[in-house]
């Protein structure tokens, strides 16, 4: 499911966050809406269709407009929770058959400080007095779209497509302040599988890539005539002086050396 079926069709109705009391409980009882439950701390049960889920922080659990549910928080350390109702049928009936197949469950996943960094972000947006219904959708598509399954990529073709559109994204965004993370949100695939592609087909970290595609365009900026200070902000660097230092570091001479080598070598003058 792609992220713009999410945006187009999910509205937040309710969101909060709760520390619940030992033994505090709720329902049996249901709602008109798509409920999405995250715990961030503690334990406690859920009771659905005759079922009893024993849950703990991480967990993340799911129901459907009209399933009656039963919760309960442990005696000795009683769950908090961050939960959102929300309307959408294409969005929920889609969540409830992918992730959260055969099971209103989905246990703690890779990386639950990102599930619990989204979880509590939707909270704050929902709670704010001047954020606006955009902003609040945005951040539970951001929360759902984690929860999503992530392609998996086994065949050498697929690496090679998912190395490709991260080359790709490198090279349209090079001049932007882009981490691994986002190369990997905007294909959709762990940040620590896009790690591994750059090493096992390039040979090198994405951030080295990333650096050698700034230096390349800085290099054809020099060659055209543009300053030191211009290349490097046009290129993605900080300053001039971080410019100055990667270059050296990879070329072995400052930008005006290099181009005076280049321009010997080539044997006629570089546009200046």
């Amino acid at each position: 499911m792609k992220k713009e079926l999410l945006m187009t069709s999910v509205q937040a109705v309710f969101c909060a966050k709760e520390q619940w009391a030992p033994r505090q409980v709720y329902g049996p009882g249901a709602r008109p809406h798509f409920l999405l439950y995250t715990v961030l701390d503690g334990k406690g049960i859920l009771q659905y269709k005759n079922n009893i889920y024993q849950l703990q922080a991480g967990d993340t659990f799911y129901f459907s407009p009209g399933d009656m549910i039963y919760l309960e928080a442990d005696e000795y350390t009683p769950w908090q929770i961050a939960w959102t109702a929300f309307t959408g049928d294409e969005a929920g009936n889609h969540l409830a058959a992918s992730c959260f197949a055969g099971t209103p469950v989905r246990a703690v996943p890779e990386d639950p400080e990102r599930l619990f960094s989204y979880a509590q972000h939707l909270v704050d947006v929902f709670e704010k007095e001047c954020s606006n219904l955009a902003e609040i959708n945005g951040s539970l598509t951001q929360l759902l779209s984690l929860l999503l399954p992530r392609p998996k990529a086994r065949s050498a073709a697929a690496r090679e497509c998912y190395l490709a559109r991260a080359k790709e994204y490198i090279e349209n965004n090079y001049c932007y302040d882009i981490k691994i993370q986002d190369i990997a949100h905007q294909i959709g695939i762990d940040r620590s599988y896009i790690y591994r592609l750059f090493i096992d087909l390039e040979h090198m970290a994405p951030k080295d890539f990333l650096m050698a595609c700034r230096l390349k365009h800085a290099c054809e900026m020099l060659a055209e005539g543009c300053s030191v200070v211009e290349t490097a902000y046009s290129c993605g660097f900080v300053d001039p002086e971080s410019f100055q230092y990667h270059f050296r570091n990879t070329y072995h001479s400052s930008p005006e050396e290099y181009l005076w080598e280049r321009e010997r070598h080539e044997g006629q003058p570089l546009r200046r």
